[in-house]
This record gives C-alpha cells, sequence and structure tokens, in this order.
C-alpha cells in the first residue's frame, strides 16, 4: 500500500510536469505579446514609424501655420482700414473744430466762453490724435512680431484681444468727439443709450462723452 501511494504520487508529478511543459510556450508567447507591446507604446520600434510620426507633425506644423497666416493678414487689412478711418474722421473733425465763422446773434460773453471751449476740445482732440498715431505706430510695431517662429498661440491670442481692446479705444475717441460736436440730436447719443454691456463701444463712447465733459476750463 505504501509503495502504491509512492507510485501515484511520482505519476502525478510527472502529469504535472508534462502539463507544464506543453502550456509553457503559450505562456511565453502571451508573455512576451504583452512586452512587445508595452515597449512599442513607448518607442517607435521601425523606421517606418518614424517616418510616420515626423510626417504628422509636419502636417499638424502646417495647419498652425496657415492657421496664424490667415489670423496675421486679417489683422493687417483690419489695421490698413482702420488708418483709413481714422484719416477721414480726422480731417471731419478738425473742419468741424474751426468753422468758418461764428454766428452773430451771440452775445461776445457766449462768444468768448465758447471760444474758450472750443479751444480746451480743440487742445484736447489734438493731444488724443497724437496719441492715436502713436497707437498706430505701436499696432505696426506689434503687427510685425506676429511671426510663427517668435510666439506661441497663446501669446499671438493675448496680442490679437489686446490690438481689439485699442481699436475699440480708438474708435470711441473719434465717436465722442463727433457726439459732442453734433450736440445732443447726435445718432451716436441714441445709439449707446441702449447699451446695458459694461464692455461693449457703447459703453467706451459713453466714457469718453462724460470725461470731456467734465474737463475743466483753464483759468486766466
Amino acid at each position: 500500500m505504501f509503495i502504491q501511494s509512492i507510485l501515484f504520487f511520482i505519476l502525478g508529478i510527472a502529469t504535472i510536469s508534462w502539463l507544464l511543459v506543453l502550456i509553457s510556450p503559450l505562456i511565453w508567447r502571451k508573455v512576451l505579446h504583452f512586452a512587445y507591446k508595452s515597449v512599442s507604446a513607448k518607442i517607435p520600434l521601425s523606421l517606418i514609424e518614424i517616418q510616420a510620426n515626423q510626417n504628422f507633425l509636419c502636417a499638424q506644423h502646417a495647419v498652425e501655420l496657415a492657421r496664424h497666416a490667415q489670423k496675421y493678414d486679417s489683422l493687417q487689412k483690419k489695421y490698413a482700414q482702420l488708418k483709413i478711418q481714422l484719416s477721414l474722421q480726422k480731417e471731419q473733425l478738425c473742419s468741424s473744430y474751426f468753422p468758418p465763422q461764428c454766428t452773430p446773434l451771440l452775445s461776445p460773453k457766449t462768444e468768448s466762453v465758447e471760444k474758450k471751449n472750443n479751444v480746451l476740445a480743440t487742445n484736447t482732440f489734438i493731444k488724443e490724435i497724437k496719441a492715436m498715431h502713436e497707437k498706430i505706430a505701436h499696432y505696426k510695431k506689434r503687427l510685425k512680431n506676429i511671426q510663427i517662429d517668435e510666439l506661441d498661440t497663446a501669446a499671438k491670442d493675448q496680442l490679437l484681444h489686446e490690438l481689439c481692446e485699442e481699436t475699440k479705444e480708438l474708435a470711441a475717441t473719434l465717436a465722442a468727439h463727433i457726439a459732442i460736436k453734433e450736440g445732443k440730436d447726435s445718432s451716436i447719443n441714441k445709439l449707446i443709450k441702449g447699451s446695458k454691456n459694461k464692455n461693449d463701444l457703447a459703453s467706451y463712447i459713453r466714457k469718453k462723452i462724460v470725461n470731456t465733459k467734465k474737463t475743466p476750463l483753464p483759468e486766466n
């Protein structure tokens, strides 16, 4: 009986060893397969994969380059349009601040007050026009910096946002001068009354008008 138990034990060990010999190639193949996948996910193992990654990066760079080139062209067109509009508005405002003759019905005191107001408004206008010219030069300089190899996407977006805000400031200054010159019946006043947004162009114009009217006259 003891010998029979030993024989069964030896037979069991032999059977298990035989099964392990049969299964071990499959286990090793699975282990090698998973190891290959893990390494392949981290390192390109062939020249074809490296070239494919390079082609993908080149295509992605070309798309970004085209997108920023379109933004740059669009911004240049807006800059040219703004420069033309600024020139036209400057001529209009200058001609409106220097009428050919004063009305004879005004009293000397009224004429004196109006002359002071006109001089103050003209001086303020000239200062703002000079500031506008400086900003236009600033636009031109900053536009040259919008190159793909010089700024990243976040910096370009920030620059475009700043330029939009400065453009809004210039437009508000011009519109405010026109509204003040035209008086209460100006169509600009009607447009800004319905504005409730504190950050839109109408609110900028309204602030410019209020600040100009609050400017005190210089004392003699």
